[in-house]
């Protein structure tokens, strides 16, 4: 887990698009309710379902890679928990359906990535890469193509290749155009770009609208 106010603004967006979405949503302020845990040292899902019902709370934010949100999935599914799971970006990958099963269907997530390439530049990567190496791209293929393509341009319009020269050239650009649409990059070099609604349903990624 990353520090305290990348969690933060990491609730925050979670909540602001279930908001948006329709999606209940709801969450206690007391940092008592924020368990960390560290996969290498222990097993998260252990005596969480029964913290869980402690607690009365009936939503799970779950901030951990797609392997450790398939281990608590299941061992709330096993204990019989009806709680939401929510999740954040970075485990919608493949994997977690194939592995979380019936364990994960319902959970929400929040995505910069659009899982279902909508967009003709979208689809034209998922093709291409498909014809590549024999499998459907996952969003971290994406935003790889998509930073080199930002790499590239921001290169030619550099003074010099060094981090502070590139850093100061993505500033000044500001807009790219990506795969699915406009990223603009802040006076602080942070991306800013659409995010996506998604429940797990059926063994694949449902957009929300």
């Amino acid at each position: 887990v990353g520090a305290m106010d990348s969690r933060a603004r990491l609730v925050t967006e979670v909540r602001k698009q279930c908001e948006q979405a329709g999606v209940g949503w709801a969450i206690w302020e007391d940092p008592n309710n924020m368990k960390l845990f560290d996969s290498a040292a222990g097993k998260p899902e252990e005596g969480l379902a029964a913290e869980i019902g402690k607690s009365g709370c009936d939503g799970l934010l779950v901030i951990a890679a797609s392997s450790d949100t398939v281990l608590i999935a299941k061992a709330l599914e096993k204990a019989g928990s009806a709680v939401q799971l929510f999740l954040p970006p970075w485990p919608l990958t493949k994997d977690l359906v194939e592995n979380g099963g019936a364990a994960l269907e319902g959970a929400v997530g929040v995505s910069i990535a659009d899982l279902e390439y909508r967009t003709p530049e979208a689809k034209a990567f998922e093709r291409s890469y498909v014809q590549e190496y024999g499998e459907e791209p996952s969003f971290t293929a994406m935003f790889g193509y998509e930073a080199a393509a930002i790499l590239k341009r921001t290169l030619s319009a550099s003074r010099s290749a060094s981090p502070r020269s590139v850093w100061e050239s993505i500033v000044r650009i500001s807009a790219f155009q990506g795969l699915q649409g406009g990223i603009r990059f802040n006076e602080r070099a942070e991306a800013e770009r659409e995010m996506f609604l998604f429940r797990v349903r059926a063994g694949g990624f449902e957009r929300i609208e």
